[in-house]
């Protein structure tokens, strides 16, 4: 977990240039794997990048969850690093903060966290 929190926070510190070249080659990407190439995600770079933080924080809650057996610590784990993320941002020159991204954030890790609950859940059942 801790190396996918090194990931965020160097996606962070990315310089203008850096995060626009890396959010532009992503879009490519998804734009020539996938066949609905309309939608705003397609067409806007900065949706685009905020709809990228449901997955990275997806990512995020599934490992906090699973490095953590108590799912409200996990949860707390994942908010703090998103609420310090955001905040960083507000000192550096380029970013900024972006409250819909906390939502975006607290959408991905709570959806990570609710998979692995619920396989939880389905182990215990199933399996015992």
């Amino acid at each position: 977990m801790l190396g996918f929190i090194v990931i965020i926070l160097f996606l962070t510190f990315q310089s203008q240039e850096n995060t626009t070249y890396l959010s532009d080659l992503v879009q490519n990407i998804c734009r020539n794997v996938l066949s609905d190439t309309s939608s705003r995600w397609a067409t806007d770079r900065h949706w685009f990048r905020t709809l990228f933080h449901l997955p990275l924080y997806f990512i995020l809650g599934v490992l906090a969850c699973k490095s953590v057996q108590n799912i409200y610590v996990a949860i707390g784990i994942c908010g703090f690093i998103g609420i310090t993320d955001e905040t960083i941002k507000i000192f550096l020159p380029t970013r900024e903060f972006g409250g819909i991204d906390l939502i975006f954030d607290a959408l991905g890790f709570m959806s990570g966290i609710g998979v692995v609950y619920i396989f939880r859940l389905l182990k215990r059942t199933l399996f015992q």
